[in-house]
């Protein structure tokens, strides 16, 4: 795998993330969790160096933004039993996130199993 593979998906994922930390946080108000995602999808990415995977760090970095929006939009405030109150954005973030992974670690054998 070429370097310039990963280029573009993880300057994408970077600009995303600092767009998150700034621009767009008074929209989710989240320190942890955007970096977090942000570090298992780096590290994904490098893991798809070593299984050769070309496809999986642009479902990486499309997965992080489109889960984010994603979430964003299907998010849904609740409260816990002791008053506090509670968003589901983080867990729709995450789900849709991890989606796109698995459609991405997957995509190959089903691209060369149809030819």
């Amino acid at each position: 795998m070429k370097n310039k593979d990963l280029t573009l998906p993880l300057i994408v994922m970077t600009v995303f993330y600092y767009m998150l930390r700034t621009v767009l946080f008074n929209y989710h108000g989240m320190h942890d969790i955007p970096f977090l995602y942000f570090l298992f999808g780096c590290i994904v990415t490098f893991i798809s160096i070593l299984i050769k995977n070309k496809v999986l760090p642009y479902f990486i970095s499309g997965g992080y933004i489109a889960g984010f929006i994603l979430g964003y939009i299907l998010q849904s405030d609740s409260y816990d039993p002791g008053g506090g109150l509670l968003n589901n954005l983080w867990i729709l973030w995450l789900a849709v996130y991890l989606g796109f992974i698995m459609v991405g670690l997957v995509y190959p054998f089903i691209k060369k199993r149809m030819r």
